[in-house]
């Protein structure tokens, strides 16, 4: 038969028994639960701004692809632009809407066009605005 050797173990002077208390490794977890927290922290604001990137970059796309097709207009028909315009990619944004407004403050050869988009983004009103010279010898040319 064999002697169990445990028992004699801990009746020598000195021992100890190796592990953790309880103490300390409620400790330990208090601690990683606080560094996890603040880290998911980090996750939801870098989530967020991700997605509001996207959404701004979105919005970049279609106010350039507007401004190109101002761009081809005569000077004349850039005064005959709708106040508002659409585009397929408002489909991607919330509630979202395209402004334009010519505006002849500059003299009778320079209108200023600007062009908006309007949206929603997690209960908050989003704008995006480009603006650009029209002139009668050409875009940007005073």
């Amino acid at each position: 038969m064999m002697k169990s050797v445990m028992p004699s173990l801990i009746s020598q002077p000195g021992f100890r028994p190796r592990g953790f208390t309880l103490i300390e490794v409620l400790v330990s977890m208090g601690l990683l639960s606080a560094v996890l927290l603040s880290m998911a922290g980090f996750i939801v604001y870098g989530s967020n701004l991700l997605l509001r990137t996207e959404q701004v970059s979105i919005a970049s796309h279609i106010l350039e692809k507007r401004m190109e097709d101002v761009r081809l207009k005569s000077f004349n028909d850039v005064s005959l632009l709708n106040t508002s315009f659409t585009d397929d990619d408002f489909a991607r944004l919330q509630n979202a809407q395209g402004l334009c407004l010519v505006v002849n403050d500059s003299g009778e050869d320079i209108k200023k066009v600007i062009l908006s988009v309007l949206w929603t983004f997690r209960g908050r009103q989003m704008r995006r605005d480009v603006l650009t010279l029209v002139t009668r010898g050409g875009v940007d040319k005073k």
